[in-house]
């Protein structure tokens, strides 16, 4: 059933908000769409924040390097060694957090989940199917939440504008 027809049955079973069951037609289908619009702005703010916080966000770097590190170990002809000089393919087990975030994006080999959890692309797509998927079914206990993450990435973005004097 489309929203028009659910409308219409709205206005016949005596919802009022508008003078004609056109007029009334029209102001429903604004609100709708208004609110709809806002959802999505609200989740894809809150995926943008949800995103970054994987990729790139220094309070999740000790994660993301332990994941990454660990990638690295596993990964097929790693050599880990533990002074600091590391020949072609072989990497120091002495690296800080900070070396081992930067590794894939300098490394053309490397794994495949060192490089997709530094990838916002790949991750975000990822994350965002799980946005629709908190907003589908659990909306009353993902609103709050996705506020939250929408008001915390508005601010990252609107903080990283300003100008420093």
């Amino acid at each position: 059933m489309n929203t028009r027809r659910i409308i219409e049955r709205w206005w016949a079973e005596g919802m009022t908000i508008a003078r004609t069951p056109e007029a009334h037609v029209d102001v429903l289908v604004q609100r709708l769409t208004r609110s709809t619009l806002d959802v999505l702005v609200l989740d894809a703010f809150a995926a943008h924040r949800l995103t970054r916080l994987v990729t790139r966000d220094t309070i999740t770097r000790p994660i993301r390097a332990r994941i990454i590190r660990g990638a690295y170990e596993h990964a097929p002809g790693w050599i880990g060694l533990a002074n600091d000089a590391p020949g072609e393919g072989v990497y120091p087990l002495t690296q800080t957090e900070s070396e081992w975030d930067s590794m894939p994006h300098d490394d053309d080999d490397a794994p495949k989940l060192a490089a997709f959890i530094t990838c916002p692309w790949c991750v975000g797509l990822w994350i965002s199917f799980g946005v629709v998927v908190a907003r589908r079914y659990a909306s009353g206990a993902w609103d709050p939440i996705a506020r939250a993450l929408a008001l915390s990435s508005a601010a990252a973005l609107l903080a990283g504008h300003e100008v420093e004097r």
